[in-house]
């Protein structure tokens, strides 16, 4: 998913990817690694041209590490945050810059990299979009064609919010196992979380549209 110097170190080459079922405290575990990798890692220099090529630095250029072929990156000092690079002197790929095509770069290159908790911050909020759209189109209530029945972006605006905000109120009654209005009238949240077992799963409340 991206593009590095030859400089990157052996037990840095072939890192594990992520699987699934794997927790969170694995998951962030991992991406300290590729953390670590993306030190070694070309930075893109601005958007794509009008072409759609790709202008990319090495990574003593912006001193993500120090290269001995790259003066400025040497006078930063040593630490774990900005590694030096086993280069000898001549030239390396730590302090150029390139232009990639189109045709290579958007096959394979993805910013920000892969695997990285910069990339994983990002991934996730795509599930919680994707589980948010089938809550409220087919778990817990039925929205579809139709169902909006106002003109304009304001009003459909306001009558949505409406529609999440209720299906905010079945989420939060369906997770603490209790009906909304006990939640409203309690003084204290309950102590414990409740996980439903797939039996009342199947009995969520449902409805032929969103209320309203």
């Amino acid at each position: 998913g991206g593009y590095y110097s030859s400089a990157l170190p052996e037990h840095l080459r072939n890192l594990p990817l992520y699987r699934r079922g794997m927790s969170d405290e694995e998951k962030l575990e991992l991406a300290k690694l590729y953390d670590e990798r993306s030190r070694w890692a070309c930075t893109p220099m601005g958007s794509p041209d009008s072409k759609g090529n790709l202008r990319l630095r090495g990574p003593a250029i912006t001193e993500r590490v120090r290269c001995c072929n790259v003066p400025k990156s040497m006078r930063r000092p040593r630490g774990h945050k900005r590694p030096t690079t086993s280069c000898t002197p001549g030239e390396c790929g730590c302090g150029i810059t390139f232009t990639v095509p189109i045709d290579d770069w958007s096959w394979d290159w993805q910013w920000p990299l892969y695997g990285t908790t910069r990339w994983l911050k990002s991934y996730d909020r795509r599930p919680a979009v994707e589980s948010t759209n089938a809550e409220i189109r087919t778990n817990r209530f039925r929205f579809h064609r139709g169902c909006v029945r106002v003109k304009g972006e304001t009003r459909t605006a306001i009558l949505l919010a409406f529609m999440l905000a209720a299906l905010n109120m079945a989420m939060t009654a369906d997770w603490f196992g209790t009906d909304w209005l006990e939640l409203m009238d309690a003084e204290t949240p309950p102590l414990k979380l409740v996980r439903r077992s797939k039996a009342t799963v199947a009995k969520h409340r449902r409805t032929e549209g969103p209320p309203g």
